[in-house]
């Protein structure tokens, strides 16, 4: 239970990132980086679990 907490954290996090980041000037470049960064850290939590 304890991976399923926090991958769901990570997953809230992202989404609360991803739609709070928007609000301020964010070249195309920086949100393709979070987005690779994003799914580089979904891809350690699945392949943790």
């Amino acid at each position: 239970m304890a991976e399923t907490n926090t991958s769901i954290s990570f997953f809230l996090i992202g989404m609360a990132l991803g739609l709070y980041l928007p609000i301020f000037e964010a070249p195309v470049e920086f949100l393709n980086t979070y987005l690779g960064l994003l799914l580089i850290v979904v891809a350690i939590i699945i392949f943790v679990k």
